[in-house]
């Protein structure tokens, strides 16, 4: 009962995500800054994770992760009219959001949203163990 059963509802977008390739406990993007003159390689690329983090950073690209220099990106372009333009590195878990929605801002709402549920969770976590030591 997906309307009225949040469990449900968590349990059939977990569902979804897993059965599309989500990696447990991989990070979805990695912030980036782009070269000032943006390579037209990296103009048009695909949603899916097809350019190694590698090339990225040989094009000029600056970021920091742990990851290895061949693992895949996309590159992630968010404009707003009010604000600069914002450059991600997408990798496969931003690609499984992008399954179900396409859109580069709804998939880094849905990161981002879920971020905040993951901090919120750590603290509540925290302030409830700090409250049962005492």
């Amino acid at each position: 009962d997906l309307i009225h059963s949040p469990i449900d509802a968590i349990g059939s977008v977990a569902n979804f995500l897993k059965s599309h390739g989500w990696q447990k406990d991989e990070v979805a993007v990695i912030p980036v800054t782009a070269p000032q003159t943006l390579p037209s390689a990296f103009e048009k690329v695909d949603v899916k994770p097809g350019i190694p983090l590698a090339q990225y950073r040989d094009a000029g690209f600056v970021f920091a992760s742990p990851l290895r220099d061949g693992t895949q990106a996309t590159l992630v372009t968010l404009t707003s009219p009010h604000a600069a333009t914002q450059y991600w590195l997408g990798l496969n878990n931003y690609y499984v959001i992008t399954r179900y929605n396409r859109s580069a801002a709804y998939a880094m709402s849905v990161i981002e949203l879920g971020e905040a549920v993951r901090q919120a969770r750590t603290a509540a976590l925290a302030a409830a163990e700090s409250a049962a030591l005492q």
